[in-house]
């Protein structure tokens, strides 16, 4: 199963984030958008309409018309063939509400669990080495909700994916892997993240758009 991971446009050209879900949509079976994606609502919305189950989002701290999607603001969904759970989480305001937590009550009975969201709940570790903490913790810390969702991470996920950062980086946190993907326009680049998921493992590539 082939997962891509396409993250912020940040008030970009619209046409910079649909080349990036248009390319990961046709080589996965599952895209998920990590927020930010302001002001690309109508080509968002349009490839929600047409591609199904096959297309999820998040939303950003940006995206104050989010809800124009029609689309939840958190959500869980499990692969037919029960390979992976994927757990869609708004932190978009560096809280979380119970809908959010609701998620976490039980971990599912797939092999694995992904966990998306726009912010990190731990400081990124950059590609030079630096700490960037442009995350859940960034104006709010201690943020017993960061705490909180770490917790939870280490029971119910094999990973976290997230935005925010408008480059991509790929870390060890308290819970495991963190995937960092902010390149669906924000950045100069355009690339996405794509997660290769077997039943004996899984790994990451970065592809560009």
């Amino acid at each position: 199963m082939k997962l891509g991971i396409v993250g912020d446009l940040s008030g970009g050209a619209p046409e910079r984030l649909t080349r990036v879900l248009d390319t990961a949509l046709i080589a996965c079976d599952y895209v998920v958008q990590v927020g930010d994606l302001d002001p690309c609502y109508e080509g968002v919305r349009s490839r929600l309409l047409t591609s199904g189950h096959k297309l999820k989002v998040v939303p950003g701290n940006h995206d104050t018309q989010f809800d124009t999607l029609g689309v939840p603001r958190n959500w869980r969904f499990t692969t037919p063939d029960r390979l992976a759970t994927f757990i869609g989480v708004d932190n978009s305001t560096m809280r979380l509400n119970d809908d959010a937590k609701a998620l976490f009550a039980k971990r599912g009975n797939s092999r694995y669990g992904f966990v998306f969201a726009h912010m990190a709940p731990w400081p990124i570790v950059l590609p030079d080495g630096s700490e960037n903490r442009h995350t859940m913790v960034e104006s709010l810390d201690p943020n017993p909700d960061a705490d909180w969702l770490v917790d939870r991470l280490k029971a119910r996920a094999d990973a976290m994916c997230v935005g925010h950062y408008h480059g991509a980086s790929l870390q060890f946190a308290p819970w495991g892997p963190l995937i960092v993907e902010g390149r669906g326009g924000a950045a100069p680049d355009l690339a996405y993240t794509l997660v290769t998921i077997t039943k004996s493992g899984w790994v990451v590539h970065s592809v560009p758009a």
